[in-house]
């Protein structure tokens, strides 16, 4: 993807140093990478396990990032309130017929 895509998507999304960022479909980490410079904690979220081997090599200089291997329809957003976090940034780039369902578990994880 290109820089200037990059830094547009990073700037739409208005991440401060204060900001827990989770990342739905990390990739190889291009905008992960880019807003990890920014945000308080970034939880890279990427199902493909060779995905994940990428991603732990490229971003092995950031502490401020945890990679969550595996669906985000299993991963526990309440965690991160229970750590004290605040303020919870999602972004993805997510197909268009996973997003529904993406959105309901996010909102009413319970159901």
């Amino acid at each position: 993807m290109e820089q200037n895509v990059i830094r547009k998507i990073a700037a739409l999304v208005n991440v401060t140093k204060n900001d827990v960022v989770v990342e739905i479909g990390a990739g190889i980490g291009v905008l992960t990478e880019d807003l990890a410079q920014t945000a308080a904690k970034i939880i890279a979220v990427e199902l493909d396990d060779q995905l994940v081997e990428v991603l732990k090599d490229k971003l092995l200089k950031y502490n401020n990032v945890k990679i969550y291997s595996g669906d985000i329809l299993k991963f526990d957003f309440g965690a991160i309130v229970r750590d004290g976090e605040q303020k919870i940034k999602v972004i993805g780039n997510v197909p268009y017929n996973i997003s529904s369902g993406i959105i309901s578990f996010i909102i009413f994880p319970e159901d």
